[in-house]
């Protein structure tokens, strides 16, 4: 009777051993699937993740495109408005005036009280022939593009006026002058 119990529970521990093993083989493959799964998914959120910050840099250029067009717009209004006047023959304060819906309050207050020897909005003392516009750089909202201000039709004699505008704002915030014409101004007024 023993070895009949002894060969009963070997095979019981058999049977055991072999469902293990087939829970074992079972898991595995569960396993193999889940970490196929996993890896799929990753693979997917991954591309998502790509995906979207590609849209992200699309939309700042977008974004940044925008912004430039903006402030060129905005600075050739400004510039256009401010000309036509001063060819009209505009007093230097009602022309300035025009530039209310282009400029910021500070900048206005800066204009009104610039040096009168020479209008602040075009640096110089005489009406340029013409005006070229150069290209936009952006600091976030803040964009910067050079005027050019010509007094002879080859463009020989010409000044670079560096104006800066409040893209989000739509306004411009600074004019200034180089520091050479300011100089060549203000030596003209001591020599006077």
């Amino acid at each position: 009777m023993r070895g009949l119990r002894m060969k009963q529970h070997a095979q019981g521990f058999s049977a055991i051993v072999a469902v293990l093993t087939i829970v074992v083989v079972a898991l595995a493959t569960l396993s193999a699937y889940l970490y196929a799964d996993k890896k799929a998914a990753d693979d997917a959120q991954t591309a998502t993740d790509q995906q979207m910050s590609e849209q992200m840099v699309s939309d700042d250029d977008a974004l940044n495109t925008q912004r430039k067009a903006v402030a060129s717009n905005l600075v050739k209004g400004a510039y256009d408005t401010y000309m036509t006047g001063l060819r009209v023959g505009q007093d230097q304060d009602a022309n300035r005036a025009t530039l209310v819906t282009y400029t910021t309050s500070e900048l206005e207050k800066e204009l009104a009280a610039a040096d009168p020897t020479y209008d602040p909005v075009i640096c110089a003392q005489n009406i340029p022939v013409s005006l070229t516009y150069g290209g936009v750089t952006l600091d976030g909202a803040v964009a910067t593009l050079t005027v050019m201000a010509h007094w002879d039709d080859q463009g020989s004699d010409a000044a670079a006026i560096t104006v800066k505008t409040d893209t989000d704002r739509n306004k411009i915030t600074a004019i200034m002058c180089s520091q050479d014409l300011i100089d060549e101004y203000t030596q003209k007024k001591v020599n006077w």
